[in-house]
């Protein structure tokens, strides 16, 4: 059931992520990346900074289900910017160092959302985890994925990875590490 839902998040992943112009690669492909700062810069891109492709939207025209729910859900989020996106709405707004992304569908109905934000942020048990594995390794990016798919109510966590060699993309759910990215540095 986990390898199920493991292939169901990792198809999923750009579909949420709009933002995100990453190309997902088979978990045992390497890729040799030249060590120059453009490829550095290229791979290691702040997924959440990028402009979604849409025009922000005053709330007059945002389906007034997904204006409720988001202001039950996220009381703080003082800084909120909504998009018109293919499926309905994206909300972003940026929350103690943790940049947000709330998807609605049309009927203003919660579909999924993703969380972005740094090591520091990760839970310690969650964290220790990887660490046991991934020692030399530090992590300088984590998504955090939510949608109505995910069994549970259970996140999936892509954490963005490096050490000297190379860069490494781990998939965890329900405290199970896949590996799913590698790209090797010289």
């Amino acid at each position: 059931m986990k390898k199920y839902f493991f292939a169901l998040v990792a198809g999923f992943i750009p579909a949420l992520a709009t933002t995100n112009t990453a190309v997902a690669q088979n978990s045992n492909t390497v890729a040799v990346l030249h060590n120059d700062a453009q490829m550095e810069k290229m791979y290691k891109t702040d997924l959440a900074t990028e402009t979604v492709k849409s025009n922000t939207v005053s709330l007059a025209t945002v389906n007034s289900k997904a204006i409720k729910n988001f202001n039950k859900f996220y009381k703080n989020a003082g800084d909120a910017r909504w998009y018109f996106i293919d499926e309905g709405f994206n909300v972003q707004f940026n929350n103690d160092g943790v940049k947000n992304s709330i998807y609605y569908n049309k009927k203003g109905y919660w579909t999924g959302s993703l969380k972005t934000y740094n090591e520091s942020k990760l839970s310690k048990d969650l964290r220790a985890m990887i660490k046991r594995e991934y020692f030399d390794f530090s992590i300088y990016q984590v998504q955090e994925i939510l949608t109505m798919q995910s069994q549970e109510m259970l996140p999936t966590y892509v954490i963005y990875m490096e050490d000297n060699k190379s860069y490494k993309t781990l998939l965890v759910y329900d405290n199970e590490i896949k590996e799913w990215q590698n790209f090797i540095k010289y």
